[in-house]
């Protein structure tokens, strides 16, 4: 309870596929927290048997564990099929790469049960510390605690999935996620995005929640950084411009200020003589709202069409 407020049903959700050393870190870490979830459910897309064997092992100790085998892949398939198995109020996201804080699931519990228009929260997803010659890691630092409404302020949310609490009746409402957009899908990120956009569109409130961290791991070495920061931009254009398509002009202005971030950062670089200038970025982020024609969309839900 808060104060008088009852608590909502948790179930917690780790999307995997074919990390089975980084899964067992996230389960083990998700059921050492604190906080009253029901159920953590593992959602496998992987080509092996070693994670299935992983949560099995886990499970005989742990009975809040559970396994849902996704023969689809795609990590938008993947989320969409636990929210149509779980049977709580809430469902909290975590990646099958990161490693939760001792109170992370009843920070996000309380923040949600407390807030009845609230739909989605995020936190910190903290980036492992690696050596920077190796690569890198994403990650996202909550700047202040704060209830954001209404479109446009998604120019102030740039929360990830890593680190994301959703309202199992909004998500649902709003049609779940773009099964097009976020890795394995058509366009390879941003579903997490696009999927705060509609639930800020819809209505409800989105929190940032200081308090609640995890630790991300996923480190990318540099040379396939490239790419998938590419690709990333790409997917944030096609994201917001689809509800442009549907002639959402406040869509039109998130989108114009990823351009802005964009074409920023190339002058910053070129005045820093520093490298890569950017100029990739800029280019796939209008590569992406070309390539949104690629789909349909369903301008009453703001869903593309198809996988």
């Amino acid at each position: 309870m808060i104060g008088s407020v009852p608590l909502l049903s948790a179930t917690v959700v780790i999307c995997t596929r074919d990390r089975p050393s980084d899964l067992r870190r996230a389960v083990v870490s998700v059921l050492r927290a604190q906080g009253d979830f029901q159920r953590v459910l593992v959602v496998d897309q992987s080509r092996g048997r070693e994670s299935e064997e992983i949560v099995a092992e886990i499970s005989e100790r742990d009975q809040r564990l559970s396994y849902l085998k996704s023969h689809r892949t795609g990590l938008s398939v993947a989320r969409n099929l636990a929210l149509h198995a779980v049977d709580t109020d809430l469902v909290l996201f975590t990646d099958d790469d990161c490693e939760v804080a001792s109170d992370w699931a009843e920070t996000m519990i309380m923040a949600l049960s407390g807030d009845a228009g609230a739909g989605l929260a995020f936190g910190n997803v903290v980036p492992a510390a690696c050596d920077p010659r190796e690569g890198f890691i994403v990650g996202f630092s909550v700047p202040s605690a704060a209830r954001l409404t209404g479109r446009l302020a998604k120019c102030r949310d740039g929360g990830i999935g890593a680190n994301m609490a959703v309202k199992v009746n909004a998500a649902r409402q709003i049609g779940g996620f773009d099964e097009v957009l976020g890795a394995g899908g058509h366009f390879p990120s941003c579903e997490d995005g696009d999927f705060a956009y509609r639930v800020l569109k819809n209505h409800f409130a989105i929190l940032h929640i200081v308090e609640s961290t995890v630790v991300h791991y996923g480190i990318r070495d540099w040379a396939a950084g490239s790419g998938l920061t590419r690709q990333t931009y790409m997917a944030i254009g096609a994201a917001y411009f689809k509800h442009v398509r549907s002639g959402d002009a406040a869509a039109g202005i998130v989108l114009c200020q990823q351009f802005a971030l964009s074409v920023r950062e190339v002058l910053v670089n070129l005045a820093l003589r520093r490298k890569p200038v950017g100029f990739g970025r800029l280019a796939y982020l209008g590569r992406g709202v070309l390539r949104s024609y690629e789909k349909k969309v369903d301008r009453s839900t703001g869903l593309y069409v198809g996988s």
